[in-house]
């Protein structure tokens, strides 16, 4: 909701309102009885709506305490009908949630259940002209709102109905919050169809010529191009401020608009929907998902549009009265046009019991208007795409991008430079990208020449350098969305493909480190000269390394499972569970924690620890320097160091998503802004592995040498002591212990079958 801030209010006395004349529109009234919509659906919502407020206006009405409305305890009025109608599908189910306490409701906002029935089932629900979204349908006489549910939402109103009961009876009625009126739910071919009825928050009989949708945020707030092309187009608040809009009210209406928005935000806040926000203080409205829809009607273009069309409709009677024949297409006059030219005819007066929305301008007003002001969303569930488009917001733009419009308050002090942190995450991925491909191809390449290896240790040496080079090779896509600020332009099968690649690869890596941690220790204990050349040994290290790679795939497909693009004002790729965000983001980090870096990181430090025991204890090597022992755990230290950051994150994100409270806002700052750099110095390891796992080698470095020169002519080679010398090397290493901790690491025992 636009804060007072944004939105100018003259404090001038309040003046009467000029009368205009609208339009009359000539409804055909049909039989109650009948009940006939073009969707069957519609037909049983019809029908159950008559059925069921006769039903609670002939029943004894029972006496229903505000203060502890059972909202579980109440028994819905399940009707199924085994029939064959005209109108009415063959079978059907029909249920109302909780009559009696929107019955209460509806009593408290003064709708008689007559005047409730007679808008619902006098003719067919139809599609609201004013309203874009396929969900709402609007009573004939445009006094209701038909909004179709989730299952999630009705779940929602469950929650918040006691909540709500509570804060209309202490308000008496008085409230910017829909008034909601009833739910139910329509079961055809065993498909379920949830609605929820609430008044109009726009007047019924007076054209809507502008319209706002008002969250508080001018961040990917402002109406799009396509938007903008509209009849009646709804803009957002960059709209408001650019466009210079103003509302005029007297002191007294805007005390009254005030205490309301002070009243109804506290009561939000309190409710589950609403969204958490961590810059709340004294003074402030927080609205967090709340959204203030502002329609403003403008009189005297409402009285020039009367007049016009009057005028056509009396060259229209005098043409037929000539007997012109007419076109049989609908004329301006008989073809409804917004709210003006669909109502009978009437003054255009606030009337206090049906335009509880409406205010009107204040007598200093440049030009006279009418405002029709209400809260929606409170029932936006917030557990999956609004939580995915929040945390997605606050990763690119901080705090301020999903809160306030351009400020924070005092007490946030931290300020921090997204857009320096994307030039500086672009440049570190692409020095990544150079280096992670140039050194992990060259490790591929040398190891699969001596893939039949008896050794294990460089097998799996072989299988990690796969898993970084892909790592490595698919980097370009998140350099190119942290160019473009991460806006997803390559559709949702690159997004979910390139994810799941992406998040298997790191596992695998994960996985072949502490594999080699343990082979490695155990090569050591059965002795310098492996027997490991038979058939079954070298099937039992393939299925290990298969059986690795398998659940690396298993492990990222239950991660990307739900990575798609969500469609907020720019694409994202972001995780987007259909269901509680909370647990699947829960999930994911658990998975992450445990399988890709405690478990593998308790492997690696306890066997390279094991390893540096056993090589300090040997005989060969007491004679030589002991401090050499200690670069084992060097392997172990790095591995830590580059994905510790990440994992903390993560698991510091996650208790922010569940206790929001705990977190000021210069924490959450901090935190979200560090997401994308600690993730991105976790790749570092790509560039690790090579170096500690291979070229400190200097039997590695003897075989890369070889394999260049092969590939030379025989002349260029100008010094063959070069070869005589990694022979030597060579034959150092097959001679049984390694000549140093580099070489141990691998144990190049490099002979073949």
């Amino acid at each position: 909701m636009a804060s007072p801030k944004s939105v100018s209010i003259t404090k001038s006395p309040p003046s009467k309102l000029r009368r205009t004349k609208s339009k009359k529109k000539h409804f055909v009234h049909q039989k109650v009885e009948v009940f006939r919509a073009s969707d069957p659906v519609l037909s049983v919502f019809m029908w159950g709506i008559n059925h069921t407020v006769h039903e609670l206006h002939t029943a004894h009405a029972s006496v229903l305490n505000p203060t502890t409305v059972n909202v579980s305890g109440t028994q819905p009025h399940p009707a199924v009908v085994a029939v064959c109608r005209e109108n009415l599908p063959g079978h059907f189910k029909f249920k109302e949630y909780c009559p009696q306490v929107f019955r209460n409701l509806r009593e408290r906002f003064g709708i008689e259940d007559q005047d409730y029935q007679m808008s619902l089932v006098r003719s067919s629900p139809m599609k609201d002209s004013d309203s874009q979204d396929d969900l709402l349908l609007s009573s004939h006489d445009r006094l209701l709102i038909i909004k179709q549910i989730s299952s999630e939402e009705v779940e929602d109103m469950h929650n918040v109905l006691s909540e709500y009961h509570q804060h209309v009876v202490e308000s008496h009625g008085v409230t910017l919050l829909p008034q909601f009126l009833g739910m139910y739910r329509v079961t055809v071919n065993n498909e379920d169809t949830y609605f929820i009825i609430m008044r109009n928050m726009f007047s019924h009989r007076l054209t809507i010529h502008t319209k706002y949708d008002l969250k508080g945020s001018l961040v990917s707030r402002e109406a799009s191009d396509k938007e903008k092309e509209k009849d009646l187009p709804t803009f957002k608040d960059m709209d408001f401020r650019n466009n210079m809009q103003r509302i005029y009210i007297s002191d007294q209406e805007k005390e009254k608009l005030m205490e309301k928005l002070d009243r109804d935000v506290d009561v939000s806040q309190g409710s589950h929907t609403h969204t958490h926000t961590h810059t709340h203080s004294p003074g402030e409205h927080p609205t967090g998902n709340l959204i203030l829809l502002l329609g403003i009607h403008e009189l005297d273009r409402g009285e020039r549009e009367e007049e016009e069309e009057e005028e056509s409709a009396c060259e229209e009677e005098d043409e037929q009265n000539n007997g012109v024949s007419m076109s049989t297409s609908a004329s301006p006059s008989t073809s409804p046009k917004g709210g003006a030219a669909s109502v009978p005819a009437v003054w255009a007066e606030l009337n206090p019991g049906v335009d509880v929305y409406g205010i009107q301008s204040s007598a200093a007003a440049p030009r006279r208007e009418i405002y029709f002001m209400g809260l929606i969303n409170i029932l936006t569930h917030y557990d999956t795409k609004k939580k995915a488009a929040h945390a997605a917001k606050t990763v690119k733009h901080g705090m301020k991008s999903d809160n306030e419009t351009d400020w924070l308050p005092d007490h946030c002090t931290v300020r921090l430079d997204f857009a320096s942190r994307q030039i500086g995450l672009f440049l570190f991925h692409l020095f990544l990208f150079v280096v992670g491909v140039i050194l992990n191809l060259t490790v591929v390449w040398v190891n699969w020449q001596r893939r039949r290896t008896r050794n294990t240790v460089i097998f799996c040496i072989l299988n990690m350098g796969v898993a970084d080079s892909i790592l490595m090779l698919i980097l370009p896509i998140s350099m190119l969305e942290v160019a473009l600020d991460h806006v997803w332009l390559w559709g949702d099968f690159l997004c979910r493909s390139s994810n799941f690649i992406m998040v298997a690869n790191i596992h695998a890596s994960s996985f072949f480190l502490a594999y080699i941690s343990v082979e490695r220790y155990l090569l050591l204990v059965r002795g310098s000269a492996p027997k490991m050349g038979s058939a079954s040994e070298k099937s039992k290290r393939n299925i290990i390394c298969v059986a690795l790679w398998i659940f690396a795939l298993f492990l990222s497909s239950l991660e990307t499972a739900h990575v798609r693009i969500l469609a907020t004002d720019e694409p994202v790729c972001f995780l987007v569970p259909e269901h509680d965000y909370e647990k699947w983001f829960g999930s994911l980090v658990i998975i992450q924690l445990s399988a890709q870096f405690l478990i593998p990181a308790a492997l690696m430090v306890t066997f390279n620890t094991l390893t540096a025991r056993a090589v300090r204890s040997s005989l060969e090597v007491q004679s030589r320097n002991n401090d050499d022992v200690w670069f084992l755990h060097v392997y172990s230290l790095v591995f830590i160091i580059c994905w510790l950051p990440f994992q903390i994150n993560m698991v510091l994100i996650l208790v922010d998503l569940a206790e929001p409270e705990l977190f000021d806002c210069n924490a959450v700052e901090q935190l979200f802004f560090s997401y994308a750099v600690v993730r991105t110095v976790a790749f570092l390891h790509c560039l690790a592995n090579p170096i500690l796992y291979s070229f400190l080698s200097r039997s590695f470095r003897s075989k890369l040498i070889n394999l260049v020169l092969s590939h030379l002519p025989q002349d260029a080679v100008a010094n063959r002591g070069m070869d005589q010398h990694a022979n030597r090397v060579e034959g150092v290493g097959n001679g049984g212990k390694a000549n140093n901790i580099a070489d141990n690491n691998t144990s190049q025992t490099d002979g073949e079958d």
